[in-house]
């Protein structure tokens, strides 16, 4: 049985301690596995159980196996340089209460519902007399005994079994380090102390294991109870020792030689409104190495801008700030706490900013955009900085605009058009579904049946009698004659599959009315029959009707008054599916208008399979042109990209099409439409990992509008359990990268660091 890793946040986080009326602490669940006992029976005395000792189901030797616990966590520590962990024996009193609670329960929690006063681990230390805790724990629980499959990422699962103290120690660190929730409370610099406690239950052969994990100041006193701790070589004759000082957050140091402010409501909700709406669709734009923001609309947009002070500016911040290279001494600081880190260059003011407008970008209905000058990029490697663009109201910063590095992607997408063959059950002919009228006898020609003989003679007699009427002006709009004649062609079809008649006798049957210059008539009540013969021919005698003689034969019919909508979308289908390449360049737009006129006019005529890839071929068509243009005004092409997305959204499809997808939407700054379309790559047991990862930049690219994450950061940090190190600490590197601005996180950050450090080596 595989293992499961869990994982839970707790309500109100930020980042990932949730801050409680006397400290901090972190959520996370554990590993669960399921283990079963098998026979085996093993009863040393207590004290000589040593680590390489299978573990004595009777009289266990919990201190030791505890002990063991903590060496195997120190060491994950000391590879990443970080110091070990002292006992403390509050840390373990927490962590035996919580692991004995959980004995009594299936699920495991972090949470203690019907203890009010040991509801949380935060509560848990303070019940048993911490104070100025900052708190973490990590559970685990397993059953004891015989092979269990057991897998890490998506490596194939493979089989264990763990016997021994030295084996179940191991394997529990091990465990917690390939879950990255859990690793995360092991990487910690800020804490210092610990508490390990393991409770095994012989009856159904449990074991739980918790370990509380705290971070003190150098005024705290460590409690260190030897009976808690009697395998702890460092143990020392007094009860308490002395610790040093966690580091200190380094704080908002928030200047620069403008005279800028933050604003003292930097979300100030009678304006944040406003701007949102603003810089909904807001981008940058480089133009060699000038910066300018992408507002939409002018009219609109500058409304932003209503006074002399009003302006923009950049914010220019060194990646190094970022990496694992940042002294030890300093630690990140949450973007919620700190929006303004890095060099602010010289704002561009009213009067500036409006004078490098690039205005001159207009769409094809004449709107004027706002797109303003924001500063100049320093003359430093692409790769070595990240920018954002600050928005000044009255010399205060109102908003940081972040960017990101998504990369979208052009690309083909063929349609498959089809021709429409009409909806007529050939092959089944009876004579009773044609006229019934006496007529007289006709001679049988030459290798045609009788009936089918009959057959001929009524169409011509049938068609002579409108003909007459037609001419003598009478209104033949009721479609008696039509229905008539379909009928006996119909059965003149099926005939010709019966072998019954050659079809060169239904071709010789009239269709057309003449006018007097004996040229056919501009009104021709019975084209219809025309395009289903030749639609009849192209599909069952192919060597005599190609794509060219029916596209030169449709040519003529759409030619007359009212052609049919069936005439009109082969005809296009035909001429789309021979154009050179590339296509979109022999597309003019009086072609793409007629293009959809012809899909609307067909909707609801045939099929919907043909009038949505018509449609779809219109609007892919209608993208390509409008990404001819320097800037994308998505409100022209909204419509297009919207259809795209529908149609391929619930659609049975490769996840590689849907990351090109994505990628295609991407590159529109269709965000919305690039994250969904990915759901159904990832919402399986084993995602698609492309489609997982390109997920995971744009939710995190600040382009996606998110429905109030609980706990923003958990997603990349889950990711880390899935991706290989390899893959995960790729999203921070590259030209499509996450923005680094994301390792402020400290959690999130000792994270990248220490999977960096095992890459290294």
């Amino acid at each position: 049985m595989a293992i499961k890793l869990l994982s839970r946040r707790c309500n109100k986080v930020s980042g990932f301690f949730h801050r409680m009326e006397n400290g901090f602490y972190f959520c996370t669940l554990s590993v669960i596995i399921f283990i079963f006992l098998f026979a085996g029976f093993n009863f040393p005395l207590l004290f000589a159980q040593s680590p390489s000792s299978r573990m004595d189901y009777i009289n266990p030797n919990l201190r030791l196996l505890e002990h063991l616990i903590k060496i195997k966590i120190d060491s994950l520590r000391e590879i990443q340089g970080l110091q070990p962990l002292y006992n403390d024996s509050v840390c373990f009193l927490a962590a035996r209460d919580h692991a004995e609670y959980l004995m009594d329960y299936e699920e495991i929690s972090h949470i203690q519902s019907d203890v009010p006063q040991k509801r949380s681990p935060q509560d848990r230390v303070n019940y048993y007399g911490a104070k100025n805790y900052k708190t973490g724990e990590n559970i685990v629980k397993i059953f004891i005994g015989i092979p269990f499959t057991y897998s890490v990422k998506t490596d194939p699962p493979k089989d264990i079994v763990l016997e021994t103290y030295y084996e179940i120690a191991g394997f529990i660190a091990e465990a917690w380090k390939n879950s990255a929730v859990h690793y995360i409370n092991i990487l910690m610099p800020d804490f210092n102390i610990t508490g390990v406690s393991a409770v095994f239950n012989e009856d159904d052969k449990s074991l739980i294991s918790v370990q509380v994990f705290a971070g003190v100041d150098g005024t705290y006193k460590v409690h260190r109870h030897y009976g808690y701790f009697p395998y702890d070589s460092e143990f020392a004759f007094a009860e308490n020792i002395s610790l040093p000082g966690i580091p200190k957050d380094t704080g908002c140091n928030f200047d620069n030689p403008w005279g800028l402010q933050l604003h003292e409501d930097f979300i100030k909700s009678d304006f944040s409104d406003t701007i949102k709406q603003i810089l909904k669709d807001c981008h940058i734009i480089y133009k060699e190495d000038e910066v300018y923001l992408y507002l939409g609309s002018y009219d609109r947009a500058i409304s932003l801008f209503s006074n002399e002070n009003d302006g923009l500016a950049l914010e220019i911040l060194p990646v190094g700030m970022f990496d694992c290279s940042w002294p030890k001494g300093d630690v990140a600081i949450s973007a919620a706490d700190c929006p303004v880190r890095g060099i602010i260059s010289k704002p561009v003011y009213l009067d500036k900013l409006l004078k490098k407008n690039l205005h001159s970008i207009t769409n094809e209905s004449g709107m004027r955009y706002l797109i303003p000058f924001a500063g100049e990029l320093p003359d430093m490697p692409a790769d070595s900085f990240e920018v954002n663009v600050v928005l000044i109201k009255n010399k205060k910063i109102w908003k940081v605009i972040q960017t990101h590095h998504l990369c979208g992607e052009a690309g083909a997408f063929p349609v498959d058009l089809h021709i429409y063959g009409g909806d007529n059950n050939w092959g089944k002919f009876k004579q009773k579904q044609y006229s019934n009228r006496e007529k007289p006898s006709l001679p049988v020609s030459s290798g045609v049946s009788a009936v089918a003989s009959k057959t001929l003679g009524e169409y011509s007699l049938l068609f002579d009698e409108a003909k007459e009427k037609f001419h003598d002006g009478q209104n033949l709009s009721g479609k008696f004659f039509y229905h008539q004649l379909d009928s006996l062609q119909d059965a003149l079809f099926d005939l010709f599959l019966e072998g019954a008649l050659q079809f060169s006798e239904i071709e010789a049957l009239p269709v057309f009315f003449q006018n007097g210059n004996n040229l056919p008539d501009r009104t021709q009540p019975f084209a219809q029959l025309q395009y289903k013969r030749l639609i009849f021919k192209y599909h069952y005698l192919p060597h005599e009707m190609n794509d060219t003689l029916l596209f030169e034969a449709l040519s003529s019919l759409r030619k007359f008054r009212n052609p049919s909508p069936e005439v009109l979308y082969n005809y296009m289908v035909l001429y789309l599916r021979h154009l050179d390449k590339p296509v979109s360049e022999n597309i003019t737009p009086a072609t793409l208008r007629e293009i959809e006129d012809i899909a609307q006019r067909v909707q609801g005529r045939i099929s919907p399979c043909y009038t949505d890839a018509l449609l779809l071929f219109y609007h892919f068509q209608n993208l390509e042109k409008n990404l001819a243009n320097e800037t994308i005004a998505m409100s022209t092409v909204y419509r297009s990209l919207d259809f795209v997305f529908k149609q391929y959204a619930d659609a049975e499809i490769s996840a590689g099409l849907r990351v090109k997808l994505s990628r295609y939407f991407i590159l529109f700054r269709a965000y919305g439409f690039a994250y969904r379309i990915l759901d159904r790559a990832i919402d399986q047991e084993i995602p698609d990992k492309e489609a997982y990862i390109l997920s995971l930049k744009l939710y995190y690219s600040g382009m996606v509008q998110l429905q109030n994450p609980s706990d923003y950061y958990s997603r990349l940090i889950n990711a880390a359990s899935f991706l290989t190190d390899e893959e995960w600490t790729g999203l921070f590197e590259g030209p499509c990268r996450l923005n680094v601005q994301h390792l402020n996180h400290k959690s999130l950050r000792n994270l990248y660091c220490a999977k960096r450090k095992i890459l290294k080596h």
